[in-house]
């Protein structure tokens, strides 16, 4: 299988979901589901750059297009913006099915901040060893390098709205998991099960015989989530959670007229 035809295969299920909410999806939503997904681009692609650079993971050339952004090729660009689209067009599938009413949610900034505290710690202690302490303990480095990229986009969700989260938390699970094993079942059969993606041995744990390396399960959740956890949000706005943050905005707006407009 080409990188290309693996894309076409991903991009089934979000066509498939965005045809059966063509009546339903509001368009801010999709314009914001869109924007992240390019914004992904973004955020992810010099970390995956220097994965390929420094050789902790590579492409089979022969299986892409030959077309480079960088050290990447093009169809991994692509495969960000569809892996952020499988998320917020799932998430608003399965809230339009549930029509769940999740209510007010209760302000718990110790939850939030001592939440986003946790994650922070592990996410120093990942850039510690990445630092110090490869040479030392090189299998551990692809899944430090898993960690980098996506603890701190975690760590802003949840100093913004971790309680709100929390209080959504049996919705966002059931959101999250099945685009997390829906992107682990296909990259692991069809581009690590293939060598078509390969991870480094020497900075790998364990790769599953056939499939894809164990960091991956992992990996594939976080992102699944990264998309998840604010579409939960966003599927159904809580006026009364917001009402504080958007007043500051409006009156930030009323001080500074031309900037505003």
């Amino acid at each position: 299988m080409t990188f290309l035809r693996f894309l076409l295969f991903l991009a089934v299920p979000i066509l498939g979901l965005l045809w059966i909410q063509r009546k339903t999806m509001k368009t801010n939503y999709l314009l914001t589901v869109l924007a992240v997904a390019f914004g992904s681009v973004i955020y992810t692609a010099p970390w995956d750059n220097w994965l390929i650079i420094h050789h902790v993971w590579w492409f089979d050339w022969n299986r892409c297009l030959g077309i480079a952004v960088g050290a990447l090729p093009i169809e991994e660009l692509c495969f960000y913006v569809l892996i952020v689209c499988l998320g917020g067009f799932w998430t608003s599938f399965l809230y339009e099915k549930m029509k769940p009413d999740f209510g007010a949610a209760p302000r718990r900034p110790m939850l939030k901040y001592g939440a986003a505290a946790v994650v922070s710690t592990i996410w120093v202690a990942d850039a510690i060893y990445l630092a110090y302490y490869t040479s030392a303990y090189p299998t551990a480095v692809f899944f430090a390098q898993c960690l980098i990229i996506t603890l701190p986009a975690l760590i802003v969700q949840l100093v913004v709205c971790g309680d709100l989260i929390w209080h959504r938390r049996k919705f966002a699970l059931m959101a999250t998991i099945p685009v997390g094993l829906w992107l682990t079942v296909t990259a692991g059969t069809s581009t690590f099960g293939t060598d078509m993606w390969t991870v480094n041995p020497l900075y790998s744990f364990y790769r599953i015989p056939g499939l894809l390396p164990v960091e991956m399960l992992l990996f594939y959740q976080l992102a699944a989530a990264l998309m998840v956890l604010p579409a939960t949000t966003l599927v159904q706005i809580d006026t009364e959670y917001f009402r504080e943050p958007l007043e500051w905005l409006q009156a930030l707006a009323r001080r500074h007229p031309r900037a505003a407009s």
